[in-house]
């Protein structure tokens, strides 16, 4: 659906996120 299509593509967006903040903290 496309409330999951959006949700998934948050999510996706998020972990990115979380994952270069970390790598830069790192």
């Amino acid at each position: 659906t496309e409330y999951k299509y959006c949700y998934d593509l948050v999510l996706h967006y998020v972990l990115h996120y979380l994952n270069k903040d970390g790598n830069e903290k790192k």
